[in-house]
């Protein structure tokens, strides 16, 4: 750990990481290569260790962030659904909704447990990354981060977006982000009130100052 010792509460998939400073836990998806993309198994484990982190004693606070400067999180791994789909793009319904329950789950979770969470925001949060960002209590954004509900570029509903976004900004900001697609960024984020301070700098900039807010 690279704040200090871990306690009893481990991450059990390689591309999260889970470090702890004093009482806050310092979660981060770890797959930069892919802009810190997820599958639905790693949705699942998230919110797995996000319950697990609720339920320990010595965890008051976490922030939830990406790997590198490039991404906080590019939304689901789109291979992931190819690799469920056949020759014309269609999978098994049981299997597409499985997965889709797992993705879903994380961003139930987030908004549920007791502990609150900051989502320290460098780089693209788009899609699905956007929205796990939206299920955090909290938001701490880069200047040059951008955020946007991506889903109808590629043919899909934001669901989790059409959720919280109005709650969050009011129903027309809201439908113009989903209908669009068009990104944001941090300063413009802050302005919205989706973020509670834009930072410049790096990554460690912005986690440093989530760190000081958690």
């Amino acid at each position: 750990s690279r704040y200090g010792t871990a306690n009893m509460v481990e991450s059990d998939t390689p591309y999260v990481d889970l470090d702890h400073r004093g009482s806050i836990a310092i979660v981060t998806i770890n797959r930069p290569d892919r802009l810190n993309a997820y599958s639905p198994s790693m949705a699942a484990a998230i919110a797995d260790l996000f319950d697990d982190l609720d339920a320990d004693p010595d965890t008051r606070a976490a922030v939830f962030t990406g790997a590198g400067e490039r991404a906080f999180c590019a939304g689901m791994y789109i291979e992931t659904y190819l690799e469920l789909s056949d020759e014309e793009g269609v999978g098994s319904v049981d299997t597409l909704l499985e997965s889709t329950h797992e993705t879903h789950r994380i961003v139930k979770t987030i908004r549920a447990v007791e502990l609150p969470v900051v989502a320290a925001v460098a780089g693209y949060a788009f899609g699905g990354g956007m929205d796990l960002a939206l299920a955090c209590d909290f938001r701490v954004v880069g200047r040059d981060a951008e955020l946007a509900q991506q889903y109808v570029n590629v043919g899909l509903v934001p669901d989790a977006g059409c959720y919280l976004l109005p709650r969050l900004i009011g129903e027309a900001r809201a439908k113009e982000l989903i209908m669009t697609g068009d990104p944001i960024g941090g300063e413009e984020a802050a302005e919205l009130g989706l973020a509670r301070e834009a930072v410049d700098g790096d990554d460690e900039a912005v986690l440093s100052a989530a760190l000081e807010f958690a």
